[in-house]
C-alpha cells in the first residue's frame, strides 16, 4: 500500500500499510533497515491507524508531533526516573488495582494516557485522580519503553543475558544463577530500578487468576521494552525474542533471588527535579 513519511530523529520514518502480516516500518534511509510488524508493534509503533495529517498526532506513545516536528525528549536523571516508576507502581498497587483483568495488555483510554504522559514529559504536577488502572499501567510501560537510555537493563547486559537464556533455558536453577551474576554487575541505579519493577511484576503475577497476567504473559509484554538490544537489528531482535522472554520471565519468577530486597531509592535521591508521589497521581 501507500506510505506516509514523518520526521523521526535525524532520519525519516516511513510507515507503510498493506495486509496485516505485511505491515512494516523503515527508517527511510537508502539501504536502511525495514522492520516487520511484530518488531514495530513490540516497540510501540502503531501501524494499524495512520492518518494523512500527523500534526499533533502521537503514535503508539513513542513519539509526538506538533506541526510535523518531533517534540524534544527530556532526559530524566536516574533519580527522577526511579521516583516516577515508584510513584506509578505505588498507584497501581493500591486497593484491588492489581486484579484488573488485562493489566499491561489491554489498552485504557488513549486520550487520557496521552494527557498523563504529556504532563510527565513537561514536568507538570500529576493529577490522575481516579484514573483508569489500565491507563496508568500503559503509562508505566511507556515510561520504560520510551526512555532514550534503557531504564532497567543496561546495554552491556543484553548479550550476556541472551547467551544465558540460550544455554540454560532447560535448566532453571542454573539460569537463575547466571542472570543473578549479570545483575550483580549492574550499577546501583540500574540495580534499584530493575529490582523495583521486577519485584512489582511478580506481585502482579500473584493475582493472575483475576488479571489473567501470568509470569509468562507479563514476560511477553515486557521483554521487548525491558530488555532492549543495544543495536536495532530487527532480524537479530526477532531471533533473540524467545530468549528475551525467557530472561524476563526468569527475572519475574525469581525476583526474590535475583534482586536484593535492600535496594531502595536512597542511592538515587536527587534534590532537584519534579516531585512525584502516589497522592499526586
Amino acid at each position: 500500500g501507500g506510505g506516509q513519511g514523518v520526521p523521526f530523529g535525524p532520519h525519516r520514518v516511513v510507515l507503510q500499510l498493506g495486509q496485516t502480516d505485511l505491515r512494516k516500518w523503515t527508517d527511510g534511509r537508502p539501504g536502511g533497515q525495514t522492520f516487520p510488524a511484530a518488531v514495530a508493534a513490540a516497540r510501540g509503533l502503531s501501524v494499524s491507524r495512520i492518518e494523512t495529517s500527523v500534526a499533533s498526532r502521537r503514535m503508539g506513545g513513542i513519539f509526538s508531533f506538533v506541526g510535523g516536528v518531533p517534540d524534544e525528549k527530556r532526559i530524566r536523571s536516574p533519580a527522577e526516573s526511579y521516583q516516577l516508576l515508584q510513584s506509578l507502581i505505588e498507584f497501581l498497587s493500591e486497593g484491588d488495582r492489581l486484579k484488573e483483568e488485562g493489566l499491561f495488555r489491554v489498552q485504557g483510554a488513549e486520550e487520557r494516557r496521552i494527557e498523563i504522559q504529556a504532563a510527565i514529559d513537561a514536568d507538570a504536577p500529576l493529577n490522575m485522580g481516579e484514573a483508569d488502572t489500565l491507563v496508568v499501567a500503559q503509562v508505566l510501560k511507556a515510561t520504560i519503553r520510551d526512555s532514550i537510555e534503557p531504564l532497567l537493563i543496561p546495554d552491556s547486559a543484553y548479550e550476556p543475558l541472551i547467551r544465558a537464556a540460550s544455554a540454560h533455558a532447560d535448566a532453571p536453577e542454573t539460569l537463575v544463577r547466571e542472570v543473578r551474576a549479570v545483575v550483580d554487575g549492574f550499577s546501583p541505579t540500574y540495580s534499584a530500578a530493575c529490582g523495583l519493577v521486577f519485584r512489582f511484576l511478580a506481585q502482579v503475577a500473584e493475582h493472575s487468576k483475576e488479571n489473567k497476567m501470568s509470569e509468562t504473559n507479563l514476560a511477553v509484554v515486557f521483554a521487548p521494552t525491558a530488555l532492549r538490544p543495544p543495536n536495532l537489528d530487527p532480524m537479530a531482535e526477532m531471533m533473540n525474542m524467545k530468549h528475551s522472554i525467557v530472561v524476563v520471565e526468569t527475572m519475574i519468577t525469581s525476583s526474590g533471588s535475583i534482586f536484593e530486597a535492600s535496594e531502595s531509592l536512597e542511592v538515587l535521591v536527587s534534590p532537584k527535579g519534579t516531585e512525584y508521589s502516589a497522592e499526586s497521581i
